[in-house]
């Protein structure tokens, strides 16, 4: 099931034109297909991650020998879906925010406001290259643990965001750390209560012009 947006009640905000092998931070969410809790489960306000999290886990951690030019930060397995955030560090292993007056180079495409692109290619370096690369490597280790080759794990897109400033990355990252003690209130949780949250870590009222 790909990701929709009168669905999920998330806006899709993957601009066309931006590059995103460019520095900066990325807050992305994989959930798993069909959202089948496949990852574990939420015990009081404590994910208890099975052999599958723990390998959602340890491919996540794994990025950085894989991928130097990628560093991690605040990261969390749910049952059904994972949040994170990555950063593409800059020229000289810097972390850059959008918003920090970063130069774009010269050739790189610009954010234009308001435009959307379903799935971006797998640029090398790029974000939707570790997705998919990422993407790919727990399925096949599920696919050793469960004996089933032909296994679906993940569904086909992922959501993501650039996080434009400081204070949304510290709102990202305590959204994200936080997510097992709102599990019975989350939007991905198939059992959730009925007055489900739809909130998210940053206004989209307040999205600066580009």
């Amino acid at each position: 099931m790909k990701y929709d947006a009168k669905i999920h009640h998330r806006r899709s905000i993957r601009l066309t034109h931006y590059d995103y092998s460019l520095p900066g931070a990325y807050f992305v969410t994989i959930c798993a297909f069909g959202k089948l809790c496949i990852f574990g489960q939420v015990v009081g306000d404590q994910m208890r991650e099975n052999d599958c999290g723990g390998i959602v886990r340890e491919q996540w951690l794994d990025t950085v020998r894989i991928r130097p030019q990628i560093e991690l930060d605040a990261f969390t397995v749910m049952p059904n879906h994972l949040h994170g955030i990555l950063w593409i560090s800059g020229p000289k292993g810097e972390h850059i925010l959008w918003n920090s007056g970063y130069v774009i180079p010269d050739g790189a495409a610009q954010p234009p406001s308001g435009s959307a692109n379903p799935i971006p290619s797998a640029r090398a370096r790029s974000l939707a290259s570790w997705a998919s690369g990422y993407k790919s490597a727990v399925t096949s280790r599920i696919q050793k643990v469960w004996k089933d080759p032909s296994a679906v794990v993940w569904q086909e897109d992922y959501f993501e965001r650039i996080i434009r400033d400081e204070k949304e990355l510290l709102n990202i990252r305590n959204y994200i750390l936080s997510n097992p003690l709102r599990w019975n209130l989350d939007r991905e949780n198939p059992e959730a209560e009925t007055n489900a949250e739809d909130d998210v870590p940053w206004n989209y009222e307040d999205e600066p012009e580009y």
